[in-house]
């Protein structure tokens, strides 16, 4: 008697262990990975004394996150695979875009000035404008703000080649975009 109960049992596991293979394989049980992220791994651990602290690494269980500056020990947990396809945007880049630091006992993402320029140039075709070249004061960067007088209002013996947004009539730049004076 005890060996059919045995039996029953051992059946019972075996079309559990099945059952649950099978809703993973269809990614029934992806839904479970965030709370289990947020359950088991936590907030994602940004704690840091040096740089070397730090790593970018994913914080979530969506195939398309491009990940945050934490702590090098600090992993997600996701124990089921994501099998469906997805179009993710393009991540950005470390070393090119930004660079991985301790920050006052933070692990951070810092911005490159090449990325930030790449920026502002995106910003200003996406509204409209066009990048040129002017001569502006010394003191004026890329991308000064055109809504603004004096910028590039100095003479010429105390202007340097900046890169500037030349915004359609009517607009002018404000360090982020083209907008209407």
């Amino acid at each position: 008697m005890k060996s059919k109960e045995f039996l029953k049992i051992g059946l019972i596991i075996i079309g559990l262990i099945i059952l649950v293979a099978v809703l993973n394989y269809i990614g029934v049980l992806v839904v479970l990975n965030e709370p289990l992220n947020t359950l088991v791994a936590g907030s994602p651990n940004k704690n840091c004394n040096v740089d070397s602290d730090c790593v970018v690494r994913g914080t979530s269980c969506h195939p398309c996150d491009c990940g945050d500056a934490v702590n090098k020990n600090w992993y997600p947990s996701c124990p089921f695979p994501d099998t469906s396809k997805y179009f993710c945007k393009m991540c950005e880049s470390p070393v090119n875009d930004f660079q991985v630091k301790c920050i006052e006992n933070r692990c951070q993402k810092v911005w490159t000035e090449s990325y930030k320029l790449r920026q502002k140039e995106l910003a200003c075709m996406n509204s409209g404008g066009t990048i040129k070249t002017s001569l502006c004061c010394k003191s004026a960067s890329d991308f000064p703000n055109s809504c603004l007088i004096g910028a590039c209002g100095c003479a010429p013996g105390s202007s340097h080649e900046v890169k500037i947004c030349d915004c359609p009539e009517g607009k002018c730049f404000d360090g982020s975009k083209c907008v209407s004076r």
